[in-house]
């Protein structure tokens, strides 16, 4: 039996009101606290994730009854940039990319071109989509 996203909205909104969850201000404020430090949803919502789940929903912003405030966290709908590291197949990109790490692992091989470090380092993010924090795994 097929579901609808209607009749799956329906199931949903009859689960969330099903759902016992004390929706007092302080236990509010108290989840919020906690979702903020440790980045794990309260327990009534991880049972609406898995109806979800289990429904392969793909419907957003459900606003559960005194959680109003999880609708003004924005989602991050970039999607990240994956590290493109090229194939061996792809000679001129492969060696580009080794080289470029190399010399920003170790900066004394920008001595022997004329490339800067800083530059190795803007090729690395923008044509290989590595990050800050990735550059700075390599020059440790």
């Amino acid at each position: 039996m097929k579901i609808t996203k209607t009749r799956l909205k329906a199931i949903i909104k009859e689960e969330v009101q099903n759902l016992k969850e004390d929706k007092s201000a302080k236990t509010t404020e108290k989840m919020r606290a906690d979702f903020e430090r440790t980045g794990k949803l309260p327990p009534h919502l991880q049972q609406l994730v898995k109806l979800m789940n289990k429904h392969k929903s793909k419907i957003t912003n459900i606003i559960v009854p005194g959680l109003e405030w999880m609708a003004d966290i924005k989602e991050n709908k970039q999607k990240l940039k994956e590290k493109k590291i090229p194939k061996k197949s792809d000679p001129p990109a492969w060696h580009q990319h080794k080289i470029a790490v190399d010399t920003v692992k170790n900066p004394m091989k920008a001595m022997l071109g004329d490339v800067t470090v800083e530059e190795y380092e803007e090729i690395l993010r923008d044509k290989f989509g590595y990050n800050d924090k990735d550059i700075a795994k390599l020059k440790r």
